[in-house]
């Protein structure tokens, strides 16, 4: 989320950009013919030929004017962006700037790419709260929510690097762990938004 002076929000073309941004990998890694939500238009009427290298130049323009990323769940989340380099560098700035990293459901696999190509993660010892392992290899299968059992799973990962998980059911539960704002599941969403803004306005609002 972009900052402007004189304490007001602004900056929506921008957002749209770093959403574009991070979203791309997946949209790279799904590949053509696969049907995928259409992306928006990018700021300015550019137009988005290569999405890997738009996220690329949002990287590398710098995050400076970004008050937190927000990293939105479903399964997709757990299929290329917990092991993409760019994510990491991102999630490095908004850590190690005390900016809000803000996700929910699936979206914590992100929290992952904190540990590429190191001994650690900068997210070992926090507390969070995600979509239950229990009820991807239990009930969603059940019911036919997923085709099949997903390859691994977010939690025990999640936990084998350290990160705490607070929550062992899907009941819209929400927590913030120094500059990290998770909710449990789609149930957690409005909560979650509410978090944020008042995390936010705690920071930038004067």
């Amino acid at each position: 989320t972009p900052r402007a002076s004189a304490g007001h929000w602004s900056g929506l073309q921008e957002l749209r950009a770093l959403r574009a941004a991070l979203s791309a990998p997946l949209r790279a890694a799904i590949g053509p013919g696969q049907r995928t939500l259409k992306p928006e238009e990018p700021p300015n009427g550019t137009k988005r030929s290569s999405p890997v290298q738009l996220r690329a130049n949002v990287i590398s323009s710098g995050l400076d004017e970004y008050a937190a990323i927000f990293i939105p769940g479903g399964h997709g989340a757990m299929n290329v962006i917990p092991f993409d380099k760019d994510v990491q560098t991102a999630l490095d700035h908004f850590l190690n700037n005390d900016k809000l990293i803000i996700t929910l459901c699936h979206g914590p696999a992100s929290l992952l790419a904190g540990s590429i190509g190191r001994d650690s993660n900068p997210f070992s010892g926090h507390k969070i709260t995600a979509f239950p392992d229990s009820l991807d290899f239990g009930a969603n299968l059940d019911i036919g929510y997923l085709p099949g059992e997903m390859p691994w799973r977010l939690g025990e990962a999640l936990k084998k690097e350290g990160v705490e998980i607070i929550n062992d059911d899907m009941a819209g539960t929400t927590t913030s762990d120094r500059n990290l704002l998770t909710g449990d599941s789609p149930l957690a969403a409005n909560q979650l938004g509410k978090d944020a803004v008042t995390a936010l306005l705690a920071r930038f609002g004067n």
